[in-house]
C-alpha cells in the first residue's frame, strides 16, 4: 500500500504541474482580469497591493503575478523570496491573514489534496531529515538554539529570555512525567539530543533517543557523551520495548494524520502499563487552518502535517486515558521571535554562505511562525496520556 500511496501521491505532483502550466497561459491571455481577481483574492484575507499600512505588500515584478496565480500562499512568498514582491513587514502581513480565518480561501490547491494521502510512509519519512536537519548547517541551529538545542516551545511562565525559557520547558515535562532516578525514558524523536542530556544529567534516568537524521544522531553523541542516553538512527514504527515514560517533542507533526493510529500503537506497546506519555505537538483547532502548507512543506518541513484537535483523540480512543491538555500556544510566538532575534546576532557571519533568499525563507519560518501562534491559529499541546488511568488521580502541573 505505501508503494501505491507514493505513487499517486507523484502522479498528483505531476499532475498539477501540468495544470500550473496551463494556468500561466490563462494568465497570460487574461492579465488585467486575473490581476483584478488576485488584488481581491489577498483582500479577502486583508492584504492590499500596494496599500500603506504595514501589512500590506508591493508587486515589484509582474511575475508575482504569474507565481500567486500558478501556486497561490505558496507564490505569494517565493514572490518575497525572490525579490518580486515586497514585503515589509513579514509579521504584521501573516497575523494579518491569519486573523482573518480566511487562510484556506488563498491556500495552494494541493493544501487540501494532501489530506487524501499518506506523506508519511517509512520511504518518505526521511525526507524531512535530508531537507531541514541534515540540510541547514550547525552555524545556524546551534547560535540560535543555545544550550538545549531546542528546536520547540519554550515555556515562557516565568521566563524573560529563551534559555530560560527552555529550561523551564524541559524542567516542566520532567515533572508532568514524574521521572526518578533510575527510570527508563524514551524519546521518540530525539532532535539534536539537548532532552535526553537534560533528564539524564537533572534527573538520574536512563535515556534511549531515536532520530531519523544522520546529522542529529552525530552532534547528539557528542552532546550526551558521558551520560546514561543512547541514541539511535531509527523509524519510531520499529521500536519493541518496555519503557517507564516516554517522551515526543516536535516530531509529532512529522507523523502525519495515516500513521496517527501506528504512532500511538507504537506508544503504547513500548510504554508499561503504569508509565506516563507525554507528547509535546503543534496543533489546530480552527477548520480555516490547514494540515499542510505548501511553502512549509517545499522549503522547510517536507510531508509534515499539523494536527487538528480530533485527529489526536480519535487515535488514541480504546489506547489511552487523557490526563492533561495544556496549551500554551502563544508561548511559540515568543519563542520564535526570540529564535529571529538570535538568527539577526549572528547572521552577518554566515551571510555570504547562504545569501539573501535564504534570509528570506527564514524570516518567513519565524515571522509567519510567530504570527500563527500569536494569532491562536496554531496551538501547541503538552498531552499527558496513560494506558488505563494513574491510580488515584493525575494532579496537572504548570
Amino acid at each position: 500500500m505505501d508503494i501505491l500511496n507514493d505513487i499517486l501521491v507523484f502522479l498528483v505532483f505531476f499532475v498539477y504541474k501540468v495544470y500550473a502550466k496551463l494556468t500561466l497561459i490563462n494568465v497570460y491571455l487574461f492579465f488585467p482580469l486575473v490581476k483584478r481577481y488576485i488584488h481581491y483574492k489577498l483582500s479577502r484575507v486583508g492584504i492590499q497591493v500596494d496599500g500603506g499600512r504595514p501589512c500590506d505588500i508591493k508587486i515589484l515584478d509582474n511575475k508575482a503575478y504569474y507565481r500567486i496565480a500558478e501556486d497561490w500562499d505558496l507564490g505569494l512568498m517565493e514572490g518575497y523570496i525572490h525579490g518580486d514582491i515586497e514585503i515589509k513587514d513579514m509579521l504584521a502581513t501573516t497575523s494579518t491573514i491569519f486573523r482573518t480565518r480566511r487562510f484556506n480561501e488563498v491556500a495552494h490547491p494541493l493544501t487540501f489534496i494532501f489530506s487524501w494521502f499518506n506523506l508519511q510512509t517509512r520511504r518518505r519519512a526521511w525526507e524531512a531529515a535530508v531537507v531541514h536537519y541534515d540540510g541547514v548547517g550547525l552555524d545556524i541551529f546551534e547560535p540560535m538554539m543555545g544550550e538545549h538545542m531546542q528546536y520547540s516551545c519554550g515555556y515562557w511562565k516565568d521566563a524573560t529570555n529563551l534559555h530560560d525559557a527552555q529550561t523551564a520547558k524541559l524542567h516542566l515535562i520532567a515533572k508532568k512525567l514524574g521521572l526518578r532516578k533510575g527510570m527508563r525514558l524514551l524519546d521518540c524523536g530525539c532532535g539534536w539530543g539537548g532532552l535526553a542530556k537534560f533528564m539524564a544529567k537533572n534527573y538520574g534516568v536512563s535515556v534511549v533517543g531515536v532520530t531519523i537524521s544522520k546529522e542529529q544522531k552525530h552532534y547528539a553523541d557528542q552532546l550526551c557523551k558521558g551520560y546514561d542516553v543512547e541514541i539511535r538512527l531509527q523509524d519510531y514504527r520499529k521500536l519493541n520495548e518496555k519503557f517507564d515514560a516516554i517522551v515526543s517533542v516536535g516530531m509529532f507533526e512529522h507523523v502525519g494524520p495515516r500513521n496517527h493510529d501506528e504512532y500511538f500503537s507504537t506508544i503504547s506497546r513500548c510504554l508499561k502499563d503504569d508509565g506516563l506519555f507525554l507528547l509535546h505537538a503543534m496543533g489546530a483547532s480552527h477548520p480555516s487552518t490547514p494540515k499542510n502548507y505548501m511553502w512549509l512543506h517545499k522549503y522547510i518541513f517536507r510531508n509534515a502535517a499539523v494536527a487538528h484537535n480530533h485527529d489526536v483523540t480519535r487515535a488514541i480512543f480504546g489506547k489511552f486515558i487523557i490526563e492533561d491538555w495544556h496549551n500554551f500556544g502563544y508561548d511559540y510566538g515568543l519563542t520564535a521571535a526570540a529564535w529571529y532575534e538570535e538568527f539577526l546576532k549572528f547572521w552577518p557571519k554566515v551571510e555570504k554562505k547562504y545569501g539573501i533568499e535564504f534570509f528570506r525563507n527564514w524570516t518567513i519560518l519565524m515571522k509567519a511562525g510567530e504570527a500563527g501562534y500569536c494569532t491562536r491559529t496554531v496551538q501547541l499541546w503538552q498531552i499527558v496520556l496513560s494506558k488505563d488511568g494513574v491510580e488515584g488521580g493525575y494532579r496537572s502541573i504548570r
